[in-house]
């Protein structure tokens, strides 16, 4: 049975590599992967809101909705 729904996780790539292009390399395989087994949706695991390096990877990708599906936030109280 095929699935037209992918969720994604962990996506990391040895400090030595960071920042060169490796993972648009990874995303533009996927994303050639998923259209080729008609994937219709793509679901991400958390991302912080202010990691704008992580956002911009799918800020190209067509029919991408940015949306928000499902918020997950921590807050901090100092206990005295």
């Amino acid at each position: 049975k095929k699935s037209i729904r992918v969720d994604m996780f962990l996506i990391c790539a040895d400090s030595a590599y960071q920042k060169r292009g490796v993972s648009v390399l990874i995303f533009h395989d996927m994303w050639n992967a998923f259209i080729k087994n008609n994937v219709e949706l793509v679901g991400t695991g958390p991302m912080m809101e202010s990691n704008n390096e992580v956002l911009n990877l799918w800020k190209h990708a067509d029919g991408y909705d940015d949306g928000e599906k499902v918020a997950r936030r921590c807050y901090r109280k100092d206990l005295q």
